[in-house]
């Protein structure tokens, strides 16, 4: 039996106009997953208590007073992401996944920028002075991934005539897209992929499915399933730093952060019938077959916002160095865009359809949380290693409306569930750089990442998954006896296991599809820089 899923109009009309805001949106927006030059990148991005390299600057703002060079460096990439997706048609019923592998390559640019230092000439106090603009990537969105598997418990088609439900057929046939009406279930409806049935109106069923003897409705037989989800964006932090040396034993500076990013997706799902004589629909001209129908829903969004970041770097002996910073919560202005396509086919085309959704926007302001960091540093004759510790508070994420769009309460739930359903993370990175000639260089680091998600026990205690994001890295660096210097640096990031369900449960008792998805992020950089 279907579930009977009651959405009030009023909640419906506020979520599907404001692009549905989640936890996890807030997630993808807020966390950093530093790149910079290909030194730090190399080093892991263990650099807290380092500086010197215009990599360092936006994670400890008092890097750039260290190095008492003007520096210009620009950094290009090579992003590849690689994908391993395990679909369960039916996890209810069934433990086997099907496994199907993905990837994409694109070409990134993670750095560019210029710092200035100027001496003031003293022996002692005041020493030096650095002004810089930097320009550095603190992630990379980019995700390609495809699961598949035969079906024949449920569909999505099946899920939109339940979602459906409730809502006259002459508004799916007349109502525009401004109205309360879900999107998704006005362009399934218009695209063929249900219909109304019976004498009631507001009863819908999907094209994929059967209604028999007892009134029950099931998917007619059994359905080849294809999910596929395409991202790719940038966020990037550009920095105007400012810095100071005191006596070459401590260093603070300063940081005005303009975060800015961009992220898109597209999204598939894909039923086509293994037999499509096994689907008979009829229409009021005639009988035809399903063959397969296709869902696309595609998204971009657009965000910048305004921040402060204060560190320090302080050389308490000639081997030791400790350095922290603190990163303000950034009010972000969010742009959002989407709009949604749907088709199906028969096996006469003579009854194919499609339809396509307007196109929606929504802007709105996101809270990011404040951040934390600390880090030594011990340093040797032909070297040093590193370690760092970042901690972020996620529970203080936030979403508000723009002033544009003043609706009291429009986020409150969102915002309770961000409350609940996040946490603390703890990020630990360490690195080391040994140097067996003055002219060459090589580094390794490592790093990991506690989740900031949260779950609750048969108890009601907030727990935090043992899932973690490891990043390993490795990297060469060569600086000729002029001012040039070249690094290259190669970084892997595990993100932790992540679930996907195509659609939702709409069958008591009976699970929609799960995909449990392992990807990496490969990247592979180069810094050119010149000092002088």
């Amino acid at each position: 039996m279907k579930k009977t899923m009651i959405i009030s109009a009023a909640l419906l009309g506020v979520t599907f106009a404001a692009g549905a805001q989640t936890v996890s949106d807030a997630l993808r927006y807020s966390e950093n997953n530093y790149l910079g030059t290909a030194r730090s990148i190399g080093l892991g991005n263990a650099v807290t208590a380092l500086g010197g390299d215009l990599g360092t600057v936006g994670i400890n703002p008092a890097g750039s007073a260290v190095s008492k060079f003007w520096q210009i460096e620009f950094t290009p990439a090579l992003s590849i992401s690689a994908s391993d997706a395990k679909y369960n048609p039916n996890p209810s019923a069934s433990s086997n996944y099907t496994s199907s592998t993905d990837n994409s390559t694109r070409f990134t640019f993670p750095n560019f920028g210029m710092n200035m230092y100027f001496p003031t000439g003293q022996r002692s106090g005041l020493k030096g002075v650095s002004f810089g603009f930097i320009f550095n990537s603190t992630n990379n969105f980019q995700e390609r991934f495809t699961g598949h598997g035969q079906n024949g418990s449920t569909s999505y088609l099946g899920y939109l005539a339940t979602a459906a439900d409730g809502y006259k057929e002459s508004d799916l046939q007349g109502a525009d897209y401004a109205s309360s009406i879900p999107w998704d279930v006005l362009v399934g409806y218009r695209s063929g992929m249900i219909a109304g049935y019976g004498t009631t109106d507001g009863k819908y069923i999907g094209t994929t499915e059967k209604q028999y003897s007892d009134g029950s409705i099931m998917v007619a037989s059994n359905l080849n399933q294809r999910y596929a989800v395409s991202s790719h964006g940038q966020k990037y932090d550009p920095v105007l730093n400012l810095g100071f040396n005191i006596s070459d034993i401590f260093y603070f500076g300063f940081n005005l952060g303009l975060t800015t990013f961009d992220y898109q997706t597209k999204s598939t799902i894909t039923e086509t019938a293994v037999d499509p004589a096994s689907f008979e629909v009829n229409f009021q001209k005639g009988t035809a077959y399903f063959s397969d129908a296709s869902y696309r829903n595609r998204y971009s969004a657009y965000g910048d916002g305004v921040y402060g970041k204060f560190g320090f770097i302080v050389l308490p002996t000639d081997n030791l160095r400790i350095g922290a910073a603190i990163q303000t919560p950034t009010s972000i202005h969010m742009v959002e865009k989407y709009h949604y396509y749907g088709e199906t086919n028969f096996t006469d085309s003579g009854y194919d359809s499609w339809a396509r959704s307007d196109d929606g926007r929504y802007e709105y302001r996101l809270i990011t949380p404040y951040s934390a960091n600390v880090g030594l540093a011990y340093t040797f004759p032909k070297g040093f290693i590193s370690a760092d510790y970042e901690m972020t508070d996620y529970s203080t994420m936030k979403f508000k409306e723009d002033d544009d769009y003043d609706v009291e309460g429009t986020f409150d739930r969102v915002n309770d569930d961000i409350r609940d359903y996040t946490g603390m993370t703890h990020e630990v990175r360490m690195g080391g750089e040994f140097m067996p000639m003055s002219d060459i260089a090589f580094r390794a680091g490592y790093g990991f990442r506690s989740s900031a998600e949260r779950y609750y026990d048969a108890l009601g205690d907030k727990k935090s998954p043992d899932a973690y994001t490891h990043t390993v890295s490795f990297g060469l660096g060569y600086s000729s006896p002029g001012s040039f210097f070249m690094d290259f640096a190669c970084q892997a990031l595990f993100r932790s296991k992540q679930y996907y369900y195509p659609y939702p449960d709409y069958i008591n008792d009976v699970k929609s599809p799960e995909i449990k998805l392992n990807s990496q992020l490969w990247t592979f950089a180069m810094t050119f820089g010149w000092r002088f």
